[in-house]
């Protein structure tokens, strides 16, 4: 089976809060989802570089759901921390999806 993750970052584009003080390297971004990590509210814009596969994963995924590539993003964020909990939780570094037809596959995220 093919691995079909890859990592992406992004880089918190928006700090809030309209201090000046220096923050040390340890020190998390001040901003609005720090406040609030529920999530909802204040929106937060981020930069982030895609490789051509990914962009056309992207696309695809615009093509079939018909969903803004703002909304993919977001579900695939939210998604990808549920599948982290997941393999978490097996105690391996898989998670195994078990078909309606008895078929099994095993996912392992790399890289």
């Amino acid at each position: 089976m093919p691995d079909r993750a890859q990592g992406a970052t992004a880089k918190d584009a928006k700090t809030g809060g309209g201090t000046t003080a220096k923050r040390g390297p340890a020190d998390p971004p001040t901003s609005v989802e720090n406040q609030n990590p529920g999530g909802g509210g204040a929106l937060t814009r981020v930069t982030a570089n895609f490789t051509p596969r990914a962009i056309q994963a992207l696309d695809r995924i615009a093509a079939k759901t018909g969903d803004s590539k703002t909304d993919i993003l977001n579900r695939s964020v939210m998604v990808f921390d549920v599948i982290l909990e997941l393999i978490e939780r097996s105690g391996d570094d898989t998670m195994t999806v078990v078909f309606p037809d008895g078929v099994q596959e095993r996912i392992r995220l790399v890289g």
